[in-house]
């Protein structure tokens, strides 16, 4: 392995130690914030691990670790933004909101999705992104999104999905089939 490669393993060593409450509060938590990260963090970390004890560690198992690592920063700087500056640096309202933020998670997502598609309607990317300043807007109060809003997303994306015959597999997803993969529990 060559030392630019190496770089990216020491800088998640860094990383999870300089937000270990933090991660530890997600993977503690009872609430849906935790699934964001289900499937992701282990892989990751199984990845870590592994490239230390396995000789066979190649560029498909790099990608992945350095996805999923690129991944978990997004993820886990929006959550200690919304922490530090919408909660107030409380865990325990930062978990109130856990729904929403997962909610914030799920829109991007599919944004970004949309954004790569060739095939996107313009007018329905402009219909997302006015979604997500909905949810901005009860993010940045520490607020729950009404269940209208959630329902309202879901008929969206849904209808878009049927409409534009789009495909969409999330990431959570995606990483729970590598951990399967991988056999990681």
């Amino acid at each position: 392995m060559r030392i630019e490669d190496e770089l990216i393993y020491s800088e998640y060593a860094n990383w999870r130690m300089e937000n270990d409450e933090l991660i530890k509060f997600v993977q503690n938590s009872k609430t849906s914030i935790k699934n964001t990260f289900e499937h992701v963090l282990p892989v990751v970390e199984y990845l870590y691990n592994d490239i230390i004890d396995n000789e066979d560690y190649g560029e498909e198992e790099d990608g992945i670790f350095q996805f999923g690592f690129q991944y978990l920063v997004f993820k886990y700087n929006e959550i200690k933004f919304i922490l530090d500056n919408f909660c107030k640096g409380s865990y325990e309202k930062l978990e109130s909101i856990a729904k929403t933020i997962n909610l914030m998670f799920h829109v991007l997502e599919f944004e970004q999705a949309l954004l790569e598609n060739e095939k996107a309607n313009s007018d329905d990317i402009d219909e997302i992104i006015d979604l997500e300043k909905e949810v901005e807007y009860y993010l940045e109060r520490c607020e729950n999104a009404p269940e209208d809003l959630f329902i309202r997303i879901d008929e969206k994306t849904n209808d878009i999905f049927t409409k534009g015959n789009y495909e969409f597999e999330s990431i959570e997803s995606i990483f729970s089939s590598i951990a399967i993969s991988l056999e990681i529990d």
